[in-house]
């Protein structure tokens, strides 16, 4: 047997693992790529009549699982005939579904319906990218409607790979039917993987309600990993039952898109992400900006108050202060991340009114007289932050200055609170337990390393 495994650190896991199961002798670990085996010089010229091998990811082909077989097949295996791959072939799925929830994450909403001074302009509005959205969607289905079957959209047969323009692949599906009334907003993608060549053995990440079998889809594997995928239309469609719609389908060697709609389809458009699929989400979130509006409402009391700062990358809370006090004059610390910063300076260009706001890059020009300043306000959320704590950069940025201010000047929030809380996981904590033994080998070498990296880190 030869394993391949890229990553050095965890090739040496391998071969500790082999040598404590004491299977040096039958298993040769190569600490390169598949696709940069030798045939002479890593298997001694022996081609080979076995390829197993766990190549995929959320969106099956994502690392790089297509030429990984491709090449393997070309250049290191026997004939196709006697050739057997495991898995032997994939499908990819989608389903259509209507979710406002799925949405919060992709598209910021206005902060009103009614007609009122800002209004994000279109081209604002999808500022986490239109690349895949991971998400288990079996933990979220009670805000999701199914609008179709499920629909076959790409099949690949692992020996038979089709390379052509580094395995692109393009088609439109014509009348896939609306089983009920709704709004198109987003598409549920997962895979299948047909793990023998008869397809008797199957493995995937199906979503609970596409079980034909109720006991199967109460007890599905947990996971943390391999889960769906959320991709959006380039403009949700409103659709009645029984309609037929045509979806465009695409994917390269690494990712995948869809669109529905009528042919011919507007261009692929691969936007990139500003924002977080998480910060998208808070910034729609009702509740958040309900409390906002009424914390603005008490610290606005106040009628002294005629000049604030901003500070942090959030977009709501500088949109919702300019929307609500027009009279205000709000000076903005402009964000580190240039992309949001030029994205908020066109939802204010776009204002139906002159906004009473202005931009400065740094707290240490000259460019504003500090002592002016009434309150300072923020979210507060960076989107460099990483843990939730990392946010208190808002306070070790306003100790760093706070002498350059007024002693009484406002804060909004004024204070902050860490907690932790004990929790029990019925599946999560698996990632950081012991493997120990699988199928009676002995992984204790595995363990060991993963262990010790994960108390390093923590």
């Amino acid at each position: 047997i030869t394993a391949c495994e890229v990553f050095r650190p965890m090739a040496k896991i391998a071969k500790k693992c082999i040598e404590k199961n004491g299977l040096s002798d039958r298993i040769n670990v190569i600490d390169k790529r598949s696709t940069e085996l030798d045939l002479e010089k890593d298997l001694q010229g022996d081609r080979i009549n076995i390829i197993v091998a766990e190549v995929f990811d959320t969106e099956l082909i994502g690392e790089g699982g297509l030429r990984t077989f491709s090449e393997a097949c070309k250049h290191l295996t026997i004939d196709n005939e006697n050739l057997h791959i495991i898995p032997a072939r994939a499908t990819i799925y989608i389903q259509l579904v209507e979710s406002s929830k799925l949405q919060e994450f992709h598209t910021l909403k206005n902060l009103s319906s009614e007609n009122k001074r800002i209004n994000i302009p279109n081209d604002c509005r999808h500022l986490a990218g239109n690349t895949i959205f991971d998400l288990n969607i079996n933990e979220v289905k009670d805000y999701i409607r199914p609008l179709s079957k499920p629909i076959p959209v790409f099949n690949f047969n692992f020996k038979n790979l089709n390379e052509t323009n580094n395995f692109t692949e393009e088609t439109i599906l014509e009348n896939i039917q609306c089983d009920y009334d709704g709004r198109i907003d987003a598409f549920i993608m997962w895979w299948n993987l047909d793990m023998d060549e008869q397809g008797e053995i199957q493995l995937g990440t199906i979503p609970t309600w596409c079980y034909d079998d109720p006991e199967k889809a109460k007890n599905v594997q947990w996971r943390e990993h391999w889960i769906h995928g959320i991709f959006y239309p380039q403009e949700p469609k409103i659709i009645k039952a029984k309609d037929q719609v045509s979806l465009y389908c695409f994917h390269d060697e690494y990712s995948l898109y869809f669109d529905v709609g009528t042919s011919p389809f507007s261009p692929r458009s691969f936007t990139p992400a500003v924002l977080s699929r998480l910060a998208m989400a808070a910034f729609n979130c009702d509740e958040r900006r309900h409390r906002y509006m009424q914390a603005l409402e008490k610290s606005f009391s106040n009628s002294s108050i005629k000049h604030c700062l901003y500070i942090g990358d959030g977009l709501l809370l500088p949109l919702l202060i300019l929307e609500m006090y027009p009279n205000i004059e709000l000076t903005i610390l402009q964000s580190s991340n240039v992309h949001l910063a030029n994205y908020l300076e066109a939802i204010l260009s776009n204002s139906s009114t002159k906004l009473n706001y202005q931009i400065i890059s740094s707290l240490d020009k000259d460019t504003i007289d500090l002592q002016t300043i009434d309150m300072i306000l923020s979210e507060p959320f960076f989107t460099k932050s990483i843990l939730p704590w990392d946010n208190l950069h808002f306070y070790y940025l306003i100790q760093k200055y706070r002498s350059k201010f007024r002693s009484d000047i406002k804060l909004f929030p004024e204070t902050a609170r860490i907690r932790c809380l004990a929790l029990e996981f019925d599946n999560l904590h698996k990632i950081r337990s012991p493997v120990r033994q699988c199928s009676q080998f002995d992984l204790t070498p595995f363990d060991e390393q993963i262990l010790k990296a994960s108390v390093d880190v923590d």
